[in-house]
């Protein structure tokens, strides 16, 4: 299993961890290992396109109007 060397750690950041490792009944170094591992798990996997583009899901409402961008956005649609 490789390494990984992490310097110059903000003392509050280092005892964020440490907290949450407790939380969770683990080491640090577990905590740690955990985090990267489900980071790594909700990254983008090589360079398929589907991977990087956006998913969106349409759901179907009771509202029969349609709905105007100033409608989410504003007066002013921004």
């Amino acid at each position: 299993m490789s390494s990984l060397l992490i310097r110059d750690i903000p003392e509050t950041t280092l005892q964020a961890f440490k907290r949450r490792a407790a939380r969770h009944h683990r080491s640090l170094q577990k905590e740690i290992i955990f985090l990267l591992e489900e980071s790594a798990r909700m990254s983008p996997q090589g360079d398929n396109p589907e991977h990087r583009s956006l998913r969106l899901k349409t759901v179907k409402t009771k509202n029969k109007a349609p709905w105007e961008r100033s409608d989410l956005y504003g007066e002013d649609g921004r």
